[in-house]
């Protein structure tokens, strides 16, 4: 669905509810108007009202079939009912999908985090294995001071590495739940 704002979709709906007559317009309108009021002052942005509500065009379809049948207007009336496109049933199905999604996804990446800080404690205690080594061996030539150095180098590498991949790993998690949660609220939508 393109975005809209409330006044262009009020107005498409009206210009789409042509067929009916001007009173039962004006019904299906005042209770449209009347939805966005209520839905608002529970938080809802217009985006996420009309996004629920489906087309403008959907729902003056449903609204038409309703005055043309036998029903009327006010035994068979529901605007949930006309957001058909939107449903909750399309929403469940994407859901599903994410979180079935979610289950191969979330545990692959804790494993490759984990497999970067594993690697960064295995370099932190290689290095940690060269400084004690050149100091257990009491050299003073120049090759094992050289080798002490480069274990001191190689744990702070190691620890670097171990630090970042916890953090970009949780970074990278909580990013991926905030794709889900716009993939699944916005229909796939950038918020």
């Amino acid at each position: 669905m393109i975005l809209l704002t409330k006044q262009e979709y009020m107005q498409r709906l009206y210009k789409a509810l042509k067929p009916l007559s001007k009173e039962n317009r004006n019904k299906v309108m005042n209770d449209y108007e009347l939805q966005f009021s209520q839905e608002m002052q529970n938080g809802k942005t217009e985006q996420d009202i009309i996004y629920d509500l489906g087309s403008p065009e959907d729902a003056a379809e449903y609204f038409i079939n309703i005055y043309q049948s036998d029903r009327g207007y006010h035994d068979h009336y529901n605007i949930e009912q006309a957001s058909n496109k939107n449903s909750s049933t399309a929403h469940s199905w994407e859901a599903a999908i994410w979180g079935t999604l979610s289950i191969i996804i979330i545990p692959t990446m804790i494993a490759i985090m984990l497999a970067f800080f594993a690697l960064g404690i295995a370099f932190c205690i290689a290095g940690m294995v060269m400084v004690f080594s050149s100091f257990i061996l009491n050299s003073l030539s120049i090759g094992f001071f050289f080798i002490a150095v480069a274990g001191v180098f190689l744990s702070v590498f190691g620890i670097f590495i171990a630090i970042l991949s916890i953090y970009d790993g949780i970074k990278l998690i909580g990013k991926y739940f905030r794709f889900i949660r716009n993939r699944i609220k916005y229909g796939g939508k950038a918020k």
